[in-house]
């Protein structure tokens, strides 16, 4: 009796199934409420990113393979438009859509920036034309170096317009394109993996993930190993050979460095 009578923690729901009422309250498959405070807007499936016009007029969902521009949003009947990211091709296999979750717009509304992922790109587009689409590729040659394979996970505005900052994780840095001449302007190392970005003033701020800013291992010097990668991970972790690096299978395999660095 004293047993049942003490008190235990558990999910609001206990007798109860799951169900979806956008109108009312959802019961979650765990057990939770939920109950928004206003009206919700259905959009498309896996949506993971959200940017609002300055003047808070039009908002633009980025989901899987599509986004979404939403305006009179505040009314009984948004307006929701469809914005498809352009096909981008992949080594030996079909071409399919790419895009991030970062976007931003411009200070005025009217051109909408978003993170294409994979491709290395930012698309531009038109809000009121929204098939019209420009890309500025990250993939370029700036400061003496050529950069391959960027991964575009946020692009936000300067606060004037003129230029577009953008994350990119695979080369560890960010990317600052001239707005205007849609081209890439600059390129700043940031350390592991900057995965968002805030522009606050004249200062840009990245949040960054993971433990380690990794590098590119080499081909093989010597013919009698597989060109086509590692057979086995060439050092254990945490060890002297994982902070400094080590010969393995005829490469010099870089260093991961000290974990514990600010």
């Amino acid at each position: 009796t004293a047993a049942a009578d003490q008190t235990y923690l558990h999910a609001p729901s206990v007798d109860t199934y799951a169900k979806h009422d956008p109108d009312g309250l959802t019961i979650l498959s765990s057990g939770r409420y939920l109950k928004p405070a206003g009206r919700p807007i259905p959009v498309a499936r896996e949506p993971y990113g959200l940017a609002m016009s300055r003047d808070g007029k039009t908002l633009f969902v980025a989901s899987d393979g599509v986004g979404q521009i939403i305006t009179d949003w505040r009314t009984a009947k948004p307006v929701v438009t469809a914005v498809n990211p352009p096909l981008a091709p992949r080594k030996g296999k079909k071409e399919r859509a790419t895009n991030g979750g970062g976007a931003d717009f411009s200070p005025d509304g009217q051109k909408l920036y978003w993170s294409s992922g994979d491709s290395g790109a930012v698309y531009v587009f038109d809000v009121n034309s929204p098939t019209n689409i420009v890309q500025i590729s990250l993939n370029t040659e700036i400061g003496g170096r050529k950069f391959e394979d960027s991964y575009v996970t946020d692009v936000k505005v300067s606060a004037d317009g003129k230029y577009l900052y953008c994350s990119d994780v695979t080369n560890f840095r960010v990317v600052v394109i001239d707005a205007e001449g849609r081209q890439v302007v600059g390129t700043v190392p940031v350390g592991r993996y900057p995965y968002a970005l805030a522009v606050v003033g004249d200062k840009v701020y990245a949040a960054n993930i993971g433990l380690f800013e990794y590098s590119p291992i080499p081909p093989p010097t010597d013919d009698r190993f597989d060109k086509r990668g590692l057979t086995f991970p060439p050092f254990g972790y945490p060890s002297k050979e994982a902070r400094e690096g080590v010969e393995f299978e005829g490469r010099k395999i870089p260093g991961l460095g000290e974990p514990n660095v600010p």
